[in-house]
């Protein structure tokens, strides 16, 4: 501790700036701040994503930025290293549940080894990235900065003028906000907490790249009179708020999520499917043509419309279409082909990062760190800006973003194109509604033999919307159907079978991110939200474990629980050598080794047992 205190005043300078970084800042940052209050060195340029995840931040006494490597690469250090270098991280040699270490203990060679090939490999993935921006200066803070970095050079001065031109008055902005949703993803209610056999799964081809070659909103929203929606509604996008009262679903699967319902009135029949709605009295919600249409098409209900706003719809810029489409084509082209892995990766990755970048909603960066503590702002807080003059913290972003060459989107394509790929989802999960099982952002899983057809009706339009795009913008149609390295099509946003070597034996679903499945081959599997994938030895080959009650140990799951000390008290304690240390840190972080507990909420189980009890028979 001290000596990395040492290290930092040396390596200072007060005309060249350094830069120093950190996999996984976040963690060791608990750990400095002692250091800023023993020295009274003060956080400025705090870049975070959340309270207590830095990005960057720099010490301005020592003129020092610290980076987190972490959040550059989305990658394990290990997986850092197999991806930017020759290097090979060593593992297994420091064993972090053995308690009582102090700065007193004497590491062993193996130890030292292993801590210096954490630093020999981090330092050669940072001179990679180095080598392709020139400057550590330039490097992007996080992985989707990257893909920033490379789509700028695609477009020019006047592109980014237009997205500053883009960037909505306050209310547009926060009706967006309100509007904005990600993917949808559940269980039926009817199998939901209980094992069902030969299950079929289909996968969208990159759902989301797929949405963004649609004509998006182009111009800024401007309101509309109701009487103008018909004549306006197949040429522009169509932001509603709207009042729904008296709603019912109408199917077994149900859409609206009571996260987005305003001023949410349940009445006495009001009933919640694991947080989507069943029915309700009255609430309201801001949403997108597509959500509309499939509140219609899923519930009875009465439908006010408050107010509604329209921008005109035309495809993205073609250099950005050909941006996407380029690399789908070469990491469907390049997949399995171990020369070009490299390529494979940045161009999976770029394809992937496009989304995020046109999703980003930039007002959501607010967090800042003052004198030892952290602080999120509010929108209507009054901040100074870089004149002096008090300003609200939302205007101040908003102007910001009017003049940041990182505004390469309209944040109205990211709403649209996820709402357009729920829309996409949702209508062949209610024309299979009894059949579904499970679904998730971009795919389906179901029981009997009705989803073929289904399937192939709506990969046509896939098709001719393909045709039609690759006309309407001149791009040679092999950018959308590339050809793997079998032969065979892919075309883009195409429903795939991923069961055509056979039929999941057994799937059980406990609810959203948490299902076990047995594959054609006997095999178990196991996704659950926040625990590996590995947990699955944990069920002892036996998909009837996994159910309520069911508890992972460390050893299978691996996972950890964090705790925050801000204020510990000064400890003496002997270390595993014998030696007697005297802590006089006050704060720090602790990773403890936990268990994980397989539940669903009462409420949810309740009504799994209605429905099963109610339509068994019909099942």
């Amino acid at each position: 501790f001290y000596d990395f205190e040492k290290v930092l005043i040396e390596l200072s300078d007060p005309v060249i700036t350094k830069f120093v970084y950190v996999h996984n800042l976040s963690y060791e940052f608990m750990f400095m701040v002692d250091l800023f209050e023993r020295n009274n060195w003060h956080v400025t340029q705090m870049c975070a994503r959340n309270l207590r995840q830095p990005i960057q931040f720099k010490i301005e006494e020592l003129n020092i930025i610290f980076r987190c490597s972490y959040m550059l690469t989305n990658l394990s250090l290990e997986k850092s290293a197999e991806k930017y270098t020759d290097a090979e991280k060593a593992t297994g040699e420091l064993d972090y549940n053995k308690g009582n270490f102090s700065p007193l203990c004497k590491l062993t060679k193996d130890e030292l080894h292993y801590c210096e090939m954490d630093i020999i490999t981090l330092y050669k993935i940072i001179c990679y990235f180095v080598g392709v921006y020139g400057h550590i200066r330039s490097i992007p803070l996080t992985q989707t900065g990257e893909v920033r970095y490379s789509l700028r050079k695609v477009v020019d001065y006047y592109y980014i003028k237009k997205q500053w031109e883009l960037v909505p008055p306050e209310h547009i902005y926060n009706a967006l906000m309100l509007a904005f949703q990600g993917g949808i993803t559940h269980a039926n209610i009817l199998y939901s907490n209980q094992i069902v056999h030969d299950v079929w799964s289909y996968d969208f081809a990159s759902s989301y790249p797929y949405c963004l070659t649609f004509p998006m909103p182009s111009e800024p929203f401007h309101l509309i009179r109701e009487s103008q929606i018909a004549k306006l509604k197949d040429t522009h996008t169509l932001l509603y708020h709207v009042r729904i009262k008296n709603a019912r679903s109408l199917y077994y699967n149900h859409y609206i999520s009571r996260s987005k319902l305003l001023k949410l009135k349940m009445g006495a029949n009001g009933c919640v499917d694991n947080g989507r709605m069943v029915s309700f009295e009255s609430g309201e919600m801001f949403i997108l043509s597509f959500d509309l249409e499939m509140i219609k098409e899923s519930y009875t209900c009465d439908i006010e419309i408050i107010r509604v706003w329209a921008s005109f719809n035309r495809y993205l810029d073609r250099r950005i279409l050909m941006f996407i489409l380029e690399r789908y084509k070469a990491k469907t082209e390049l997949k399995n082909n171990e020369s070009m892995a490299d390529y494979y990766m940045k161009m999976k990755q770029e394809l992937n990062s496009v989304f995020g970048m046109a999703v980003t909603n930039q007002l959501k960066s607010g967090i800042y760190y003052e004198n030892g503590e952290w602080f999120s702002h509010n929108f209507d807080d009054i901040i100074t800006d870089e004149d002096g003059n008090k300003i609200r913290y939302i205007e101040k972003k908003l102007d910001e973003m009017k003049h940041s060459y990182s505004t390469l989107f309209f944040y109205a394509v990211g709403c649209v194109c996820t709402s357009r790929a729920r829309f996409n989802l949702w209508r062949n999960v209610l024309a299979l509604d009894k059949d579904i099982v499970y679904y998730d952002t971009d795919s389906i899983k179901g029981i009997n033999n009705n989803a073929q057809s289904v399937v192939d009706k709506y990969n046509k339009e896939v098709i001719a919307h393909l045709n039609q795009c690759a006309k309407d913008n001149n791009i040679p149609i092999e950018y959308f159907i590339p050809i793997d390295d079998k032969n065979n099509p892919r075309p883009l946003g195409l429903f795939e079978c991923e069961t055509s070597k056979g039929l999941l034996q057994e799937f059980c679903t406990m609810g959203a991110k948490k299902y076990c499945y047995r594959d054609h081959k006997g095999e178990l599997h196991m996704t659950v939200s926040g625990v590996r994938k590995k947990a699955v030895k944990g069920l002892k080959n036996d998909i009837r474990n996994f159910t309520k009650g069911t508890i992972f140990n460390y050893e299978d799951a691996k996972k950890l629980t964090h705790y925050y000390n801000d204020n510990q008290p000064t400890i003496t304690y002997k270390d595993i050598d014998g030696n007697e240390y005297t802590s006089e840190q006050k704060n720090g972080i602790v990773l403890q080794p936990t268990t994980y507990k397989l539940g669903i909420t009462d409420e949810y189980e309740e009504l799994c047992n209605e429905y099963f009890g109610i339509l068994t028979d019909n099942i």
